[in-house]
C-alpha cells in the first residue's frame, strides 16, 4: 500500500490554509472543450481525500510542454465531499 509519505515523494505536496496535502497522481487534463483544466486527487495525513484543480493558461493549446499549461501555484482544493477549501 502506498503511504502518504510515498505519495508526497512521488507526486508532490501542496499547503492550503494550514493543511498539507499530498497528490496521489499526476495532474491530468479534464473538463470540457470550453472549460478545460487540470486536476489531480490528493490526501492529507489523516487519509481524507481532496481534489485539486488548476485552470489552464490562455492559449495553452499552443504550448508544447504540458508543464507550462497552468500556473501550478494557482489552484483550488475541494474536500472529498465537495466543500471548497480555497480558491486563489
Amino acid at each position: 500500500m502506498i503511504t502518504y509519505a510515498d505519495n508526497a515523494k512521488l507526486y508532490g505536496m501542496l499547503k492550503v490554509h494550514g493543511i498539507t496535502i499530498a497528490l496521489t497522481q499526476d495532474a491530468y487534463l479534464d473538463g470540457t472543450k470550453d472549460n478545460p483544466y487540470y486536476t489531480a486527487a490528493a490526501i492529507d495525513g489523516q487519509g481524507r481525500e481532496y481534489r485539486v484543480r488548476w485552470d489552464v493558461v490562455e492559449d495553452w493549446q499552443d504550448i508544447e510542454d504540458a508543464g507550462d499549461h497552468c500556473d501550478w501555484t494557482d489552484f483550488e482544493v475541494r474536500s472529498d465531499y465537495g466543500k471548497l477549501i480555497n480558491f486563489f
